[in-house]
Protein backbone atom coordinates (compact mmCIF):
# COMPACT_ATOMS: atom_id res chain seq x y z
CA UNK A 1 0.00 0.00 0.00
CA UNK A 2 3.18 2.15 0.88
CA UNK A 3 4.38 1.77 -2.78
CA UNK A 4 1.86 2.10 -4.17
CA UNK A 5 1.20 5.93 -2.79
CA UNK A 6 4.85 6.48 -3.57
CA UNK A 7 4.69 5.85 -6.93
CA UNK A 8 1.45 8.23 -7.17
CA UNK A 9 3.64 11.02 -5.79
CA UNK A 10 6.17 10.57 -8.01
CA UNK A 11 4.16 10.37 -11.31
CA UNK A 12 2.24 13.57 -9.82
CA UNK A 13 5.45 15.30 -9.56
CA UNK A 14 6.61 14.33 -12.73
CA UNK A 15 3.02 15.65 -14.18
CA UNK A 16 3.64 18.62 -12.53
CA UNK A 17 7.13 19.62 -13.62
CA UNK A 18 6.07 18.81 -17.38
CA UNK A 19 3.56 21.08 -16.90
CA UNK A 20 5.71 23.68 -15.61
CA UNK A 21 7.75 22.90 -18.05
CA UNK A 22 5.04 23.46 -20.53
CA UNK A 23 4.12 27.01 -19.47
CA UNK A 24 7.42 28.68 -19.76
CA UNK A 25 8.66 27.61 -15.88
CA UNK A 26 11.42 27.53 -13.95
CA UNK A 27 14.52 25.67 -15.11
CA UNK A 28 12.86 24.77 -18.90
CA UNK A 29 13.93 27.02 -20.97
CA UNK A 30 15.18 26.64 -24.25
CA UNK A 31 18.85 26.70 -25.02
CA UNK A 32 20.34 29.32 -27.12
CA UNK A 33 23.01 28.32 -29.94
CA UNK A 34 26.16 30.01 -28.95
CA UNK A 35 27.46 32.43 -31.20
CA UNK A 36 31.05 33.33 -31.90
CA UNK A 37 32.27 36.19 -30.70
CA UNK A 38 35.21 36.74 -33.00
CA UNK A 39 32.74 36.30 -35.83
CA UNK A 40 30.02 38.59 -34.85
CA UNK A 41 32.88 40.99 -34.85
CA UNK A 42 33.85 40.54 -38.21
CA UNK A 43 30.66 40.46 -39.86
CA UNK A 44 29.62 43.75 -37.99
CA UNK A 45 32.78 45.28 -39.84
CA UNK A 46 32.16 43.63 -43.12
CA UNK A 47 28.61 45.00 -42.92
CA UNK A 48 30.07 49.09 -41.67
CA UNK A 49 32.55 48.66 -44.64
CA UNK A 50 30.27 48.08 -47.17
CA UNK A 51 27.45 50.47 -46.00
CA UNK A 52 27.18 53.75 -48.31
CA UNK A 53 29.42 56.25 -46.94
CA UNK A 54 28.18 59.47 -45.58
CA UNK A 55 27.29 62.03 -48.35
CA UNK A 56 30.21 64.85 -47.70
CA UNK A 57 29.68 68.43 -47.69
CA UNK A 58 29.67 70.69 -51.07
CA UNK A 59 32.96 72.33 -51.31
CA UNK A 60 32.66 76.18 -53.12
CA UNK A 61 33.61 75.07 -56.37
CA UNK A 62 30.57 72.34 -56.93
CA UNK A 63 28.51 74.61 -55.65
CA UNK A 64 29.47 77.36 -57.68
CA UNK A 65 30.19 76.03 -61.27
CA UNK A 66 31.40 79.13 -62.72
CA UNK A 67 34.83 78.61 -60.12
CA UNK A 68 35.53 75.49 -62.08
CA UNK A 69 38.40 76.19 -64.14
CA UNK A 70 37.87 75.74 -68.04
CA UNK A 71 39.97 72.86 -69.81
CA UNK A 72 42.35 74.50 -71.81
CA UNK A 73 43.20 74.06 -75.22
CA UNK A 74 46.52 73.06 -76.61
CA UNK A 75 48.82 75.42 -77.31
CA UNK A 76 52.86 76.64 -77.91
CA UNK A 77 54.41 80.36 -76.53
CA UNK A 78 54.74 82.80 -78.68
CA UNK A 79 56.73 86.04 -78.98
CA UNK A 80 55.58 88.50 -76.71
CA UNK A 81 58.01 91.27 -77.29
CA UNK A 82 57.19 93.69 -79.79
CA UNK A 83 58.47 92.49 -83.42
CA UNK A 84 61.70 94.47 -84.91
CA UNK A 85 60.90 97.43 -87.13
CA UNK A 86 63.48 96.05 -89.99
CA UNK A 87 62.67 92.68 -89.06
CA UNK A 88 64.29 91.16 -92.24
CA UNK A 89 67.65 92.24 -90.42
CA UNK A 90 67.05 89.49 -88.13
CA UNK A 91 67.69 86.92 -90.57
CA UNK A 92 70.98 85.12 -90.07
CA UNK A 93 72.95 83.67 -93.10
CA UNK A 94 75.06 81.45 -90.63
CA UNK A 95 71.66 79.85 -89.24
CA UNK A 96 70.75 78.77 -92.92
CA UNK A 97 74.78 77.29 -93.40
CA UNK A 98 73.71 75.13 -90.46
CA UNK A 99 70.68 74.03 -91.69
CA UNK A 100 71.49 73.21 -95.09
CA UNK A 101 74.70 71.74 -93.74
CA UNK A 102 72.85 69.17 -91.67
CA UNK A 103 70.65 68.08 -94.91
CA UNK A 104 73.71 67.56 -97.10
CA UNK A 105 75.27 65.32 -94.71
CA UNK A 106 72.13 63.07 -94.96
CA UNK A 107 73.96 62.24 -98.43
CA UNK A 108 71.59 62.61 -101.73
CA UNK A 109 67.86 62.75 -101.04
CA UNK A 110 65.79 61.84 -103.72
CA UNK A 111 62.03 61.60 -103.36
CA UNK A 112 60.97 58.51 -101.42
CA UNK A 113 64.61 57.63 -99.84
CA UNK A 114 65.20 57.30 -96.29
CA UNK A 115 67.66 59.79 -95.96
CA UNK A 116 64.52 62.20 -97.50
CA UNK A 117 62.51 60.47 -94.26
CA UNK A 118 65.82 61.88 -92.10
CA UNK A 119 65.51 65.42 -93.97
CA UNK A 120 61.74 65.89 -93.06
CA UNK A 121 62.63 65.14 -89.75
CA UNK A 122 64.73 67.42 -89.63
CA UNK A 123 62.64 70.10 -91.37
CA UNK A 124 59.42 69.53 -89.34
CA UNK A 125 61.72 69.86 -86.12
CA UNK A 126 63.29 73.56 -86.91
CA UNK A 127 59.53 74.77 -88.18
CA UNK A 128 57.90 73.76 -84.75
CA UNK A 129 61.32 75.09 -82.64
CA UNK A 130 59.94 78.12 -84.01
CA UNK A 131 56.19 78.04 -83.05
CA UNK A 132 55.35 76.87 -86.55
CA UNK A 133 52.30 73.92 -87.01
CA UNK A 134 53.24 71.95 -89.50
CA UNK A 135 51.09 69.43 -91.70
CA UNK A 136 52.03 66.16 -93.35
CA UNK A 137 50.56 65.80 -96.71
CA UNK A 138 51.27 62.68 -98.75
CA UNK A 139 50.22 62.22 -101.91
CA UNK A 140 51.04 60.06 -105.46
CA UNK A 141 51.13 60.62 -108.90
CA UNK A 142 51.67 59.22 -112.62
CA UNK A 143 55.50 60.13 -113.17
CA UNK A 144 57.83 58.45 -116.63
CA UNK A 145 58.36 54.49 -115.65
CA UNK A 146 55.55 54.40 -113.22
CA UNK A 147 54.15 56.84 -110.74
CA UNK A 148 56.00 59.11 -107.57
CA UNK A 149 55.34 59.08 -104.27
CA UNK A 150 55.80 62.22 -101.46
CA UNK A 151 55.06 63.98 -98.64
CA UNK A 152 54.74 68.32 -98.48
CA UNK A 153 55.33 69.96 -95.37
CA UNK A 154 52.75 72.36 -95.13
CA UNK A 155 53.45 75.32 -92.13
CA UNK A 156 50.98 77.15 -90.67
CA UNK A 157 51.29 79.75 -87.86
CA UNK A 158 49.13 81.43 -84.97
CA UNK A 159 49.28 84.29 -83.40
CA UNK A 160 48.01 83.47 -80.22
CA UNK A 161 49.89 80.02 -80.53
CA UNK A 162 46.86 78.25 -80.22
CA UNK A 163 46.21 75.08 -81.75
CA UNK A 164 45.10 72.91 -83.97
CA UNK A 165 46.10 76.33 -86.10
CA UNK A 166 43.01 77.11 -88.86
CA UNK A 167 43.12 76.33 -92.31
CA UNK A 168 42.17 79.23 -93.73
CA UNK A 169 43.71 80.48 -96.56
CA UNK A 170 46.65 82.76 -96.80
CA UNK A 171 47.70 85.03 -99.34
CA UNK A 172 51.29 84.71 -99.11
CA UNK A 173 52.74 81.47 -99.82
CA UNK A 174 56.81 80.83 -99.37
CA UNK A 175 58.29 77.77 -101.15
CA UNK A 176 61.15 75.30 -101.28
CA UNK A 177 61.53 71.71 -102.85
CA UNK A 178 63.30 69.43 -100.12
CA UNK A 179 64.25 66.70 -102.24
CA UNK A 180 67.64 65.81 -104.47
CA UNK A 181 67.33 64.75 -108.35
CA UNK A 182 68.33 61.06 -108.81
CA UNK A 183 71.36 60.31 -110.23
CA UNK A 184 72.86 56.70 -110.78
CA UNK A 185 76.42 57.80 -112.08
CA UNK A 186 77.73 60.85 -109.26
CA UNK A 187 76.82 61.83 -105.43
CA UNK A 188 74.40 64.62 -105.69
CA UNK A 189 73.93 65.99 -102.20
CA UNK A 190 72.47 69.52 -103.66
CA UNK A 191 73.84 71.83 -101.24
CA UNK A 192 72.27 74.63 -103.48
CA UNK A 193 69.44 72.75 -105.10
CA UNK A 194 67.84 70.73 -102.34
CA UNK A 195 69.49 72.21 -99.25
CA UNK A 196 69.72 76.16 -99.20
CA UNK A 197 66.19 77.03 -100.49
CA UNK A 198 64.49 74.46 -97.26
CA UNK A 199 67.40 76.36 -95.03
CA UNK A 200 66.85 80.02 -96.06
CA UNK A 201 62.75 78.94 -95.43
CA UNK A 202 63.29 77.29 -91.96
CA UNK A 203 64.92 80.25 -90.79
CA UNK A 204 62.57 82.73 -92.83
CA UNK A 205 60.19 80.81 -90.34
CA UNK A 206 62.69 81.53 -87.32
CA UNK A 207 62.28 85.63 -88.20
CA UNK A 208 58.69 86.06 -88.93
CA UNK A 209 57.96 84.16 -85.68
CA UNK A 210 59.33 87.31 -83.89
CA UNK A 211 55.79 89.16 -85.12
CA UNK A 212 53.40 86.66 -84.58
CA UNK A 213 51.04 88.95 -86.30
CA UNK A 214 52.89 88.96 -89.41
CA UNK A 215 53.75 85.10 -89.61
CA UNK A 216 49.81 83.72 -89.43
CA UNK A 217 49.06 85.79 -92.75
CA UNK A 218 52.09 83.30 -94.32
CA UNK A 219 51.71 79.82 -95.43
CA UNK A 220 55.48 77.77 -96.18
CA UNK A 221 55.17 74.76 -98.36
CA UNK A 222 58.14 72.51 -98.19
CA UNK A 223 57.57 70.71 -101.85
CA UNK A 224 58.38 67.04 -102.03
CA UNK A 225 59.54 65.01 -105.21
CA UNK A 226 59.92 68.25 -107.45
CA UNK A 227 63.10 66.80 -109.34
CA UNK A 228 61.92 65.01 -112.18
CA UNK A 229 62.57 61.68 -112.94
CA UNK A 230 64.02 62.11 -116.02
CA UNK A 231 63.66 66.02 -117.45
CA UNK A 232 61.15 68.80 -116.61
CA UNK A 233 57.91 68.32 -118.98
CA UNK A 234 54.11 69.27 -117.67
CA UNK A 235 53.65 65.31 -116.38
CA UNK A 236 57.39 65.12 -114.73
CA UNK A 237 58.80 67.26 -111.98
CA UNK A 238 57.56 69.78 -109.63
CA UNK A 239 54.64 67.38 -108.34
CA UNK A 240 54.57 68.52 -104.39
CA UNK A 241 53.82 72.18 -106.16
CA UNK A 242 51.05 71.10 -108.33
CA UNK A 243 49.69 68.31 -105.57
CA UNK A 244 49.52 71.51 -103.17
CA UNK A 245 47.72 73.48 -105.57
CA UNK A 246 45.25 70.98 -106.90
CA UNK A 247 44.17 71.04 -103.19
CA UNK A 248 43.42 75.20 -102.71
CA UNK A 249 41.93 77.60 -104.14
CA UNK A 250 43.81 79.50 -106.58
CA UNK A 251 42.15 83.02 -105.90
CA UNK A 252 43.59 82.93 -102.50
CA UNK A 253 46.84 83.14 -102.96
CA UNK A 254 47.81 86.70 -103.67
CA UNK A 255 51.83 86.09 -104.34
CA UNK A 256 54.25 83.50 -104.43
CA UNK A 257 58.05 83.33 -103.68
CA UNK A 258 60.02 80.19 -104.58
CA UNK A 259 63.65 79.52 -103.16
CA UNK A 260 65.70 77.81 -105.44
CA UNK A 261 69.41 77.32 -106.20
CA UNK A 262 70.27 80.24 -103.89
CA UNK A 263 73.19 80.84 -101.41
CA UNK A 264 76.10 80.10 -103.65
CA UNK A 265 79.14 81.82 -102.76
CA UNK A 266 79.33 85.39 -104.48
CA UNK A 267 76.40 84.61 -106.91
CA UNK A 268 73.85 86.57 -107.77
CA UNK A 269 70.04 85.30 -109.14
CA UNK A 270 68.58 84.66 -111.99
CA UNK A 271 64.59 85.19 -112.33
CA UNK A 272 62.31 83.73 -115.15
CA UNK A 273 61.99 86.16 -117.77
CA UNK A 274 58.16 86.08 -117.75
CA UNK A 275 57.72 87.00 -114.35
CA UNK A 276 55.19 89.41 -113.81
CA UNK A 277 55.44 93.09 -114.05
CA UNK A 278 54.58 94.04 -111.17
CA UNK A 279 56.47 91.15 -108.95
CA UNK A 280 59.61 92.38 -111.02
CA UNK A 281 59.27 96.46 -110.00
CA UNK A 282 58.11 95.09 -106.48
CA UNK A 283 61.56 92.42 -106.34
CA UNK A 284 63.84 95.16 -107.90
CA UNK A 285 62.17 97.95 -105.26
CA UNK A 286 63.43 95.83 -102.48
CA UNK A 287 67.26 95.31 -104.06
CA UNK A 288 67.72 98.51 -103.65
CA UNK A 289 65.61 99.21 -100.33
CA UNK A 290 68.44 96.96 -99.17
CA UNK A 291 71.69 98.33 -101.00
CA UNK A 292 71.46 95.39 -103.25
CA UNK A 293 70.85 96.70 -106.74
CA UNK A 294 72.61 94.04 -108.50
CA UNK A 295 71.30 90.85 -106.96
CA UNK A 296 68.57 89.98 -109.57
CA UNK A 297 68.38 89.55 -113.41
CA UNK A 298 66.10 88.61 -115.64
CA UNK A 299 67.15 85.25 -117.63
CA UNK A 300 67.48 84.86 -121.09
CA UNK A 301 65.39 81.87 -121.69
CA UNK A 302 62.91 79.71 -120.14
CA UNK A 303 63.22 78.32 -116.31
CA UNK A 304 61.98 75.00 -115.19
CA UNK A 305 60.72 75.32 -111.06
CA UNK A 306 58.41 75.07 -108.66
CA UNK A 307 57.34 78.74 -109.87
CA UNK A 308 55.83 76.83 -112.91
CA UNK A 309 52.46 75.39 -111.23
CA UNK A 310 51.77 78.67 -109.90
CA UNK A 311 52.37 80.95 -112.84
CA UNK A 312 50.39 78.83 -115.20
CA UNK A 313 47.54 79.18 -112.64
CA UNK A 314 48.07 82.75 -113.05
CA UNK A 315 49.21 83.45 -109.90
CA UNK A 316 51.72 86.30 -109.31
CA UNK A 317 55.04 84.23 -108.74
CA UNK A 318 59.07 85.30 -108.13
CA UNK A 319 61.14 82.59 -108.64
CA UNK A 320 64.31 82.85 -107.24
CA UNK A 321 67.31 80.82 -108.44
CA UNK A 322 70.96 80.40 -110.29
CA UNK A 323 70.46 78.92 -113.68
CA UNK A 324 73.64 80.23 -114.72
CA UNK A 325 75.77 78.44 -111.62
CA UNK A 326 78.37 75.85 -112.88
CA UNK A 327 77.71 73.13 -109.67
CA UNK A 328 73.88 73.40 -111.03
CA UNK A 329 73.67 69.35 -111.07
CA UNK A 330 76.97 68.23 -110.42
CA UNK A 331 78.71 66.26 -107.93
CA UNK A 332 80.48 69.65 -106.96
CA UNK A 333 77.50 71.12 -105.92
CA UNK A 334 78.78 70.51 -102.05
CA UNK A 335 78.88 72.56 -99.20
CA UNK A 336 81.94 74.48 -99.52
CA UNK A 337 80.00 76.57 -103.02
CA UNK A 338 77.58 78.12 -99.66
CA UNK A 339 78.69 81.14 -97.41
CA UNK A 340 76.89 82.20 -94.67
CA UNK A 341 77.44 85.78 -96.02
CA UNK A 342 75.52 84.78 -99.47
CA UNK A 343 72.63 83.09 -97.78
CA UNK A 344 72.21 86.36 -95.60
CA UNK A 345 72.23 88.72 -98.11
CA UNK A 346 69.37 87.06 -100.64
CA UNK A 347 67.95 85.58 -96.79
CA UNK A 348 67.15 89.42 -95.86
CA UNK A 349 65.81 90.56 -99.55
CA UNK A 350 63.52 87.47 -99.56
CA UNK A 351 62.39 88.28 -96.12
CA UNK A 352 62.12 91.96 -96.76
CA UNK A 353 59.66 90.89 -99.95
CA UNK A 354 57.47 88.35 -97.91
CA UNK A 355 56.86 90.81 -95.24
CA UNK A 356 56.16 93.95 -97.59
CA UNK A 357 53.91 90.97 -99.29
CA UNK A 358 52.26 90.23 -96.07
CA UNK A 359 51.85 93.67 -94.86
CA UNK A 360 49.78 94.72 -97.64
Amino acid sequence: MSGDVGQKWVRFLCMASLAVCLAGGFGCEKKRPRVNQSTSTEENAVAESTSEPSPEPRTSAAANPKATPEPRLPSVAVSTQPPPAEIWREFKGQNALDTAGKLVGLGPRPAGSPALDSARRLLVSGLEAAAWEVERDAFQTAAPNGSVSGVNLIARFSADGSRPVARTPRSILVVAAYDTRAFSTIQFVGATDGASGPAMLLEIARVLSLNPRLAERVELLLADASEPRQQFTPTDGVAGSRHYLSRVDPKSLRRVLVLGGVGANGENLTVPPDTAADVWQEATQGCARLGQPMLLRKLDRYMWGDHVPFAEAGISSLYLGNHDYLARYTADDRLDKLSAASLERVGQFATWLVAQWAQR
